[in-house]
């Protein structure tokens, strides 16, 4: 994972939407904030939701985007709190509870996995045989 210098934000009050367009331009990032999710939550303009102020700055952070993400969300009053899935597209902000009524169990067959199809070998070695 990539490891970024991610200077930190002190002065001044920051909504979320502010920092996340900070980030996209930075990093080259495009977020995707799941409202409704947060509505749902009891959060109802998550956009303009504080996450930084000069009494409760965000500290620099030498890490991974993933770590700034997280120090960021961490700030967004959600009753589940607030969290990030990565998409093909973009990195959607969502909630805690959003994001574990999305998780998939897929359950396969074991010989799927440790044994190949039929049609992985070459029929015609087959029957030279």
């Amino acid at each position: 994972m990539k490891q970024v210098r991610w200077p930190g934000l002190k002065d001044g009050d920051f909504k979320l939407s502010e920092v996340l367009e900070q980030l996209s331009r930075v990093y080259n990032l495009e977020f995707d904030i799941n409202e409704k999710a947060f509505a749902a939550d009891g959060v109802m303009d998550v956009n303009s939701q504080i996450v930084a102020s000069a009494d409760k700055p965000l500290p620099p952070v030498n890490g991974s985007v993933s770590t700034v993400l997280k120090k960021i969300l961490a700030r967004v009053p959600a009753g589940s709190t607030a969290t990030f899935m990565i998409r093909r597209e973009s990195i959607e902000i969502t909630t805690g509870a959003a994001s574990i009524a999305e998780k998939v169990v897929r359950i396969y067959p074991v010989a799927d996995l440790v044994y190949p199809p039929p049609s992985a070998f070459n029929a015609q070695q087959g029957l030279q045989q």
